[in-house]
């Protein structure tokens, strides 16, 4: 994704109950619904998605800029690969 989007234009009518997974979680969505209910995050814009899974080598990756024009605000978020889980499992094999 280059383009920059607006979180709660993107969420209008979507399902946003995906099949959970070791990447996807109930809290996970949760979390996405209550903010695109908030009027806190009305102007969250996102864009420059980037997403690297490869299980062969062990590696995922990605990462977003999250902004709020209307505070001239930006923030480059990402994650990385992690070898264990919140709980303590691996991740991968």
């Amino acid at each position: 994704m280059k383009e920059t989007i607006n979180l709660h234009d993107y969420a209008k009518g979507k399902d946003l109950n995906p099949d959970y997974s070791f990447m996807v979680t109930k809290e996970q969505v949760d979390l996405a619904e209550a903010m695109v209910r908030s009027r806190r995050f009305a102007g969250l814009n996102l864009s420059d998605y980037c997403s690297v899974l490869d299980k062969e080598v062990e590696k995922q990756f990605a990462a977003m800029i999250f902004s709020l024009p209307e505070l001239d605000y930006h923030q480059l978020v990402f994650h990385g690969t992690d070898i264990l889980s919140l709980d303590g499992r691996r991740i991968f094999s």
